[in-house]
């Protein structure tokens, strides 16, 4: 059930100059209280980091320091989420008449090439051209091979856009340099109930440090939105810990 600490299309409506997760106890430790827009930040995920991803792109449309509906771009088909799972959190359904109806906002750009090379550069030919659009908040691709140089044009083309860039990587990538503000590993737990559950780790950031570097994060479906939050257990248990100190 939820707790309070998924804090839905509420906590995420506001102006700001970074994008929320939606979660109190993960944004409050975060220096900028989410992810930076006008950057570039990876994510790390053996699994497609579909609901977390597609979440932030919520957000991310919903943020109101934009005078404008901007859009949300996804490039490539590995970085898709599932229709119906898009329609849910993005408020495709009747049931779900507290929320905007953000579909009409969701572009996905296809790659036609016929062999990985030509595909990963259509991807990212495409991925710099948006981010450095006007009219768009929030771009999320899949790059497998992503080079220190791309990674460097893609950040540029992010702040000139003031565009949240989301690059979905391969664990096997983690170690490769790159100029990203931010790069998490996402990783999928055991969950004792019916919701999703995940395990996040902030990787790196640069300037300021969060007060923490790991969190476990609930995917909770309760019929008016779909959100993130702490498990309850956790949140119980976490006043007892320590919430400063560097990586947990």
């Amino acid at each position: 059930e939820p707790n309070g600490e998924g804090e839905g299309y509420r906590s995420t409506e506001r102006a700001t100059d970074s994008i929320p997760f939606g979660v109190e106890a993960l944004d409050s430790a975060l220096p900028e209280g989410g992810l930076l827009q006008g950057a570039i930040h990876e994510v790390i995920s053996e699994a497609p980091p579909h609901a977390i991803t597609t979440i932030l792109a919520r957000n991310a449309l919903l943020n109101r320091s934009h005078n404008c509906k901007k859009l949300g771009c996804w490039i490539g088909e590995d970085s898709w989420p599932a229709a119906q799972f898009l329609r849910a959190v993005m408020g495709g359904t009747e049931r779900r008449l507290p929320q905007k109806n953000l579909i009409e906002q969701c572009h996905f750009i296809s790659s036609l090439q016929h062999n990985k090379k030509s595909d990963q550069d259509s991807i990212f030919w495409s991925a710099l051209s948006t981010l450095s659009a006007p009219g768009v908040a929030i771009v999320i691709a899949k790059i497998p091979n992503l080079s220190l140089q791309m990674s460097k044009r893609l950040a540029l083309a992010a702040k000139r856009g003031n565009t949240l860039g989301i690059l979905i990587r391969e664990p096997s990538s983690a170690q490769r340099q790159s100029v990203a503000q931010s790069r998490w590993f996402i990783n999928p737990i055991r969950s004792p109930s019916s919701h999703p559950r995940y395990e996040l780790e902030l990787l790196k950031m640069k300037g300021p440090q969060p007060s923490r570097y790991t969190w476990q994060l609930e995917l909770v479906n309760d019929y008016a939105t779909i959100s993130l939050s702490i498990p309850s257990k956790l949140v119980d248990r976490s006043c007892n810990l320590p919430t400063e100190g560097g990586r947990e």
